[in-house]
């Protein structure tokens, strides 16, 4: 699951809280670069993975903030 909160200074701030392990450590490996979320949005938004095809989702309500690198992700855990 994904919370998404839009701060008063344009920066989104992106809570992360599902089960699936792998994109978790996706995330946090790319958390200092939103963009890369951007760059592959069409291929998350295909996969069969609900955790990519809702970050594709996100991405693309949100997409100027991922372009100007202006998302903080939040990890708080699994959604058990």
């Amino acid at each position: 699951m994904f919370v998404a909160r839009l701060k008063l200074d344009g920066r989104l701030e992106l809570r992360v809280r599902h089960n699936n392990q792998a994109e978790r450590q996706t995330i946090q490996r790319h958390a200092n670069d939103p963009v890369f979320f951007a760059v592959h949005e069409g291929l998350y938004a295909r996969s069969s993975i609900r955790a990519k095809y809702w970050m594709a989702r996100v991405v693309s309500d949100f997409r100027q903030q991922f372009i100007q690198n202006r998302v903080d992700f939040v990890i708080v855990g699994t959604a058990s």
